[in-house]
């Protein structure tokens, strides 16, 4: 008795070792058992995107392709969507883009690539940005300090003197521009 595999993405009912003998389905499940944990389970569902229309299974080499492509993807750790910089991104936001994308009910099918994928992916990763920022900047305010950079405006004397700001920890070519600065503005430069 043999174990029955369904393929996930176009529904074909096998034994599982039909899976294994071919070539290349046997790549794609060995391709996707080196995917990350987060990303692998919505990554099958993900390539169902690019089915025919004609409801047609995915040739195992498109398949293959595909999976190297969302390998390569998420391996890099970052995300770069069009006219943004780049992002860390690692796998979770990869899985969360991509079920965003299955989500989509008026995604256009079959997919070309994966070029939508990370604009989502930039999407998250930039909200994950954003928060992680709010985060820090609420700290801040909430331990009742400012970064070593800002100069307390309201207190600044305006003698040409430079107030508040502690030249100890200013890096040496800042403290000497300050110092010049000051200076000047000392002479009525």
């Amino acid at each position: 008795m043999s174990i029955t595999g369904v393929c996930q993405t176009c529904g074909s009912v096998a034994p599982l070792e039909w899976f294994l003998a071919e070539g290349q389905y046997k790549q794609c499940i060995e391709m996707m058992a080196k995917l990350p944990r987060d990303v692998a389970p919505v990554t099958v569902r993900y390539l169902s995107l690019f089915r025919p229309e004609s409801g047609r299974a995915i040739s195992p080499a498109k398949a293959l392709r595909l999976l190297g492509e969302i390998a390569d993807l998420v391996g890099k750790g970052w995300v770069q969507g069009k006219g943004r910089p780049a992002r860390p991104c690692p796998p979770t936001m990869w899985a969360e883009a991509m079920e965003q994308m299955l989500a989509n009910p008026t995604l256009r099918r079959p997919m070309k690539g994966h070029k939508y994928l990370a604009e989502v992916a930039s999407d998250v990763a930039e909200k994950a940005d954003a928060q992680v920022e709010r985060k820090r900047i609420e700290a801040e305010r909430g331990a009742g300090r400012q970064p070593d950079w800002r100069i307390d405006m309201d207190r600044r004397e305006m003698d040409g003197e430079i107030a508040e700001m502690d030249l100890a920890q200013m890096a040496p070519e800042l403290r000497a521009i300050c110092e010049r600065v000051g200076k000047s503005l000392a002479k009525g430069e």
